[in-house]
């Protein structure tokens, strides 16, 4: 694990803990108030849409929800660092990964492909993880 942790980018650690979809306590008269973006240079900063002209210049990553799980997409995030062996899914046409694991209930029965981190089944081919943490 220590040596996962080494050769990810600085910035995913915050990614992975931030807590998205939380209302903005600046805008909460606003009906999507949400904060859904991250700026990788300004790590930890979490901000709604209104804010993206304040990180113009920046690396800005959407974060999407499935199943009640935060997300990103494969486009977004594959700029700034290597997902292939991460399992991937399509919602609404995008393809998407998962930031954190999601709970299971056990192993189907004849699973053979599983992540190398909390073991969950994983589709056959080449994944090895299930999520980006």
């Amino acid at each position: 694990m220590q040596e996962i942790e080494n050769c990810s980018p600085p910035w995913l650690k915050q990614l992975l803990k931030a807590k998205f979809y939380v209302d903005c306590q600046v805008h909460k008269q606003y009906r999507c108030n949400q904060c859904n973006r991250y700026c990788i240079e300004c790590t930890g900063n979490l901000f709604r849409t209104h804010y993206l002209d304040d990180h113009k210049n920046h690396h800005v990553i959407q974060i999407r929800r499935s199943s009640l799980s935060n997300a990103v997409g494969v486009d977004d995030i594959e700029k700034h660092m290597n997902v292939c062996d991460v399992q991937t899914y399509s919602i609404n046409k995008r393809l998407i990964v998962f930031l954190n694991s999601r709970p299971y209930t056990g192993f189907p029965y004849g699973v053979t492909n599983v992540c190398n981190i909390c073991r969950r089944s994983l589709p056959a081919g080449n994944f090895k993880f299930c999520c980006l943490s």
